[in-house]
């Protein structure tokens, strides 16, 4: 084999590896950025999720203290209609009305 020959092949193997190269860097670089990307859709999940959980438990307390203001309410109700006061009755009912 004459050294031109073997030039020829060495420079076309340098090519065909650099034409590789490239192609693994752009795959590389493709599949870096879709990494990024899933991983700002995950921070922007777990966040999303966070605020979700957080509403939850002050519909949760809400709810809570609206049960306590209806039984104290019907408390109330029960003492004004064992006392006979309509005057307290019917205040006990608009107060159960506006928990409704």
């Amino acid at each position: 084999m004459s050294h031109r020959t073997l030039i020829r092949e060495l420079v076309a193997e340098v090519r065909r590896l650099r034409e590789e190269i490239d192609a693994l860097d752009w795959q590389y670089q493709e599949i870096e950025s879709h990494a990024h990307a899933a991983q700002r859709r995950a921070a922007r999940m777990a966040e999303s999720a966070a605020e979700q959980a957080r509403e939850m438990e002050d519909r949760l307390r809400q709810a809570e203290w609206q049960e306590i203001d209806r039984r104290a309410a019907m408390r109330e109700l029960e003492q004004a209609q064992r006392y006979d006061n309509e005057y307290a009755e019917r205040r006990a009912m608009d107060k159960l009305k506006r928990l409704s």
